[in-house]
């Protein structure tokens, strides 16, 4: 029921370590507001409210205990907000802008006096104190996001190669451990190394995991106790994609890759590309950006100009592979076995979307998918997922979530909005990310709400207008963005469903007796949000700023907000 700015409705949704401990902001404090998003064009106005037709809206709450979430959607115009029965509750606003293209302004704001609480120093997990990112190189970025064009064979079967020479179509290879090859990491440029581990990686198909090292890093850094571990840790642990096979203690980051986002390669009918029966994976420790005493750059990359035909690129190594860095494997073991998981989601991801599917899929939709892979697989690779780029993203929320420009920032939105996602729209047998890799929307955000139309199905609440499958991202989105002023301490038990970021269980995902578990974050108990006593005056596309507006609230609460085009107003009284 989407109104204009004579007749406001309000919807109401009731739905239901190791950092340093902040509590929430409970005063006025002046500085800060040096990091406001920037918008490089004039940001849409806000309402003009000289004009008649201000409507009136009242919101009654007379319970305690529990969080009240009054989001105003398809609500515009001046509005005065009254809040009944909140008295001596904190009241937070978080505006929330639906825009992927334009900033819009805070009437209620001013850049000029913008102020928050300013974040603390955050304390890095051990493995993790480095400045190595999970950032792409932009040659391989570029190439990911918009690959060459597939060329149709003209033959079909297995025959479909002969048009080619075998060594060209990149039919399947067999390497033996201590065999030598030089392969290509740039274009035209290679490095020499040695196979070092074979891992089978199943039961039943014959496929092998191969570990090469850059023979110049071997035994300084790189030894053979770190590529064991790397094996084991990615290869065969006695299970199938089904779930069958003999019991071991965990899961190997295979069987959880593909149970979660399916297989790296198979049919296709492409001549361009390498043969269908390729199925080995192939990873590659070098030294990637350097020795650097600071140990900077790239922790490692997948890229799929690997998967094309020499025919095609003469740099291609023709097999289902992806680098690693040598020095970073030394020193942050566990991080870097965490990025093992989230560079092979690259490499399934291209074939699932893009060769499959024939769709270019968005960065941030192909590093948020990668990011909470961590985070789901984490607990049996290494114990926790990717912590800190949760936590830090909560310094600032209001960055654009659709542009990614492999800064450290982007990486901590998507984490964030990925982890929200998988917690709260799982759906049975939580196959979210199964269907958002499916989904035949190249749109990132149609695909989120396609996803969780076919997961989360037909139950979830909603607002009039939002129409499934293109519209329901919105609704998590918005959801999202409360979240940032909800302190779940001491427990989840006070907030509404689908806000926040609990815990949750999924019995038997990968298998009999190996749950899917993903731990609770708790935003205020290992950051500081940044929720600002004086609100900033403009606001990104697709971002969320929110302000408190008291902490002890009168009987009956006041609030004269104007709301703009795609802006959504959302209160949050705290308990």
């Amino acid at each position: 029921m989407r109104q204009n700015s004579s007749s406001a409705i309000l919807f109401l949704l009731p739905v239901l370590l190791f950092f340093q401990s902040c509590t929430f902001l409970e005063d006025t404090l002046s500085g800060g507001g040096e990091d406001k998003p920037s918008c490089t064009e004039a940001p849409d106005p806000a309402p003009d409210c000289s004009i008649p037709g201000t409507a009136s809206v009242t919101i009654n709450n007379s319970a305690d205990g529990d969080y009240k979430v009054y989001t105003m959607y398809g609500v515009s115009g001046c509005q005065k907000v009254n809040l009944s029965g909140v008295s001596g509750k904190k009241i937070t606003v978080i505006y929330s802008n639906l825009s992927e293209t334009n900033c819009k302004t805070i009437a209620e704001g001013s850049d000029s006096t913008a102020s928050y609480k300013t974040a603390p120093t955050y304390k890095m997990l051990p493995e993790t104190q480095s400045s190595g990112a999970r950032k792409t190189p932009e040659t391989v970025a570029e190439f990911n996001a918009h690959p060459a064009p597939f060329k149709t064979s003209t033959v079909s079967g297995s025959a479909q190669y002969k048009t080619l020479d075998p060594a060209l179509a990149g039919e399947p290879v067999a390497y033996t451990t201590g065999d030598a090859k030089s392969w290509y990491y740039d274009e035209g440029k290679t490095v020499a190394a040695t196979l070092r581990a074979k891992v089978a990686l199943d039961t039943e198909s014959g496929a092998y995991v191969h570990v090469w090292v850059e023979n110049a890093e071997w035994n300084n850094p790189v030894t053979q106790e770190l590529v064991d571990q790397v094996a084991s840790k990615f290869a065969d642990d006695g299970y199938d994609i089904d779930g069958t096979g003999p019991r071991s203690e965990e899961p190997s980051i295979y069987t959880m890759v593909t149970r979660i986002v399916g297989k790296p390669w198979g049919e296709h009918a492409y001549s361009n590309l390498i043969s269908k029966t390729k199925k080995d994976i192939h990873i590659l420790y070098y030294d990637i950006d350097g020795h650097d005493s600071n140990l900077s750059g790239v922790l490692g990359y997948f890229w799929a100009v690997h998967n094309y035909a020499k025919s095609n690129y003469s740099s291609s190594n023709e097999e289902l592979m992806f680098f690693m860095d040598s020095d970073y494997l030394k020193s942050h073991t566990g991080e870097m076995l965490n990025t093992l998981a989230h560079e092979f989601q690259h490499m399934v991801h291209f074939y699932q979307r893009t060769v499959v599917k024939g769709i270019e899929s968005p960065t941030w939709l192909n590093e948020m998918m990668s990011m909470t892979i961590e985070d789901m697989t984490g607990p049996y690779i290494t114990g926790k997922g990717p912590e800190n780029y949760f936590y830090n993203f909560f310094r600032d929320p209001e960055n654009l979530l659709t542009e990614f420009d492999n800064g450290a920032g982007d990486y901590e939105k998507v984490t964030s909005f990925g982890t929200y996602l998988v917690r709260n729209y799982g759906g049975t047998g939580d196959t979210l990310w199964t269907k958002l890799v499916q989904s035949e929307y190249e749109n990132g955000l149609y695909a989120v709400s396609d996803a969780i139309n076919n997961a989360y199905g037909a139950t979830i609440p909603s607002y009039s207008g939002f129409s499934a499958p293109d519209q329901w991202w919105k609704y998590a989105f918005l959801n999202w963005g409360a979240s940032i002023a909800m302190d779940p301490s001491p427990t989840y038990d006070n907030i509404p469903a689908l806000y926040a970021y609990p815990a949750h269980t999924s019995t038997n995902y990968f298998a009999t007796d190996l749950n899917l578990t993903l731990a609770d974050y708790d935003i205020y108990e290992n950051s500081n949000p940044r929720v600002y006593t004086r609100l900033p005056g403009v606001i990104e596309p697709l971002a969320h700023v929110a302000g408190v507006l008291t902490t002890s609230a009168t009987a009956t609460y006041t609030h004269e907000v104007k709301i703009g085009s795609d802006m959504v107003v959302t209160y949050v009284v705290s308990p």
